[in-house]
């Protein structure tokens, strides 16, 4: 089928549509980076071989999105490939955060020490950036700075933080993301409410407030709904 068809089916495992996927990967197919992301869900080993050569994409967004592919799918064989990445010359931080997160997640702590610099940096997107590639083996320090980020002024960086909150602090990514629920920009509105429904623990009445909410997180709400009243 389509293009949308053959990622859902990767996304759930499914050996052929893995194998589509990764033939997609090899020409220029649109949005590769949602097409990574299906191969990564789908925890097949047989996506590897299709993330490690997108490792070499002239695009650097895809290269990042390879990288953290490949430390959630656990590929420990291709350590040594993604150690030799974190001193590319010239390569834009966010591909050596998404390096430095995949090692981390494959236990190997070559990228720590960068990441941890960068959890420091002025920046408040650089923090949250360094956040998430931390997220895999957070300590008191990671809790403090991403609790921090959920009040910086940007609201996507705050969205972000709570994002990575709901394991760890789920009332707060609650109350952070029902106030970018309100939000006066409409894409970080359905942005923070898609995320409500489909991420936050389970609470009927709030999913029953986005039902009445006019933007796609209704959606996702009815679906969290049906599951939780069969």
């Amino acid at each position: 089928g389509s293009i949308g068809d053959a990622a859902a089916l990767a996304a759930a495992g499914n050996d052929a549509g893995v194998k589509r996927v990764a033939a997609l990967l090899a020409g220029p197919a649109p949005n590769k980076i949602a097409l990574v992301e299906a191969l990564a869900a789908g925890k097949n080993q047989a996506a590897i071989p299709a993330l490690v050569a997108m490792l070499n994409d002239p695009r650097p967004e895809h290269q990042a999105a390879a990288a953290t592919a490949l430390g959630q799918l656990g590929a420990r064989d291709q350590i040594n490939k993604l150690q030799s990445m974190l001193t590319t010359p010239n390569a834009p931080p966010y591909v050596t955060m998404a390096v430095a997160g995949a090692l981390l997640k494959l236990d190997d702590l070559s990228g720590y020490d960068k990441l941890q610099t960068w959890m420091h940096s002025e920046i408040p997107a650089m923090r949250a950036a360094a956040a998430k590639a931390l997220s895999s083996r957070p300590d008191a320090n990671w809790t403090t700075t991403v609790r921090d980020l959920t009040k910086d002024g940007d609201p996507l960086v705050q969205m972000d933080a709570a994002k990575l909150l709901i394991p760890f602090d789920p009332d707060l990514a609650r109350t952070t993301l029902a106030r970018l629920g309100q939000d006066q920009n409409p894409t970080i509105r359905d942005m923070a409410n898609q995320a409500s429904a489909t991420a936050l623990p389970a609470d009927l009445t709030q999913l029953k407030g986005l039902l009445r909410q006019g933007d796609p997180g209704r959606i996702p709400a009815a679906q969290r709904v049906l599951e939780l009243t069969r």
